[in-house]
């Protein structure tokens, strides 16, 4: 968010998390950043913990869960081709 100009309007600090959305989406700029935020990786993780059915990593060391990782996203590549 650096370099961005501000706000059109100023938000107040007295509102709930909901209504702060609300309020940013008001904003070009706040509809800008929204719709980006949907192009992200956090889609693609949404994506394999609801279809892939994976919810954690088996065992708690590093090196396991990158090969683990590695494993979920090739059979996710795989599966989309």
């Amino acid at each position: 968010m650096t370099g961005q100009p501000p706000l059109e309007v100023p938000i107040a600090d007295s509102l709930s998390p909901t209504e702060l959305m609300e309020q940013k989406l008001l904003t070009k700029r706040g509809c800008r950043w929204y719709k980006i935020g949907g192009q992200t990786v956090a889609l693609v993780f949404g994506q394999i913990k609801a279809a892939g059915g994976f919810d954690k990593f088996m065992q708690p060391r590093f090196e396991t869960c990158r090969h683990q990782w590695w494993l979920i996203c090739a059979r996710r590549n795989r599966l989309k081709l």
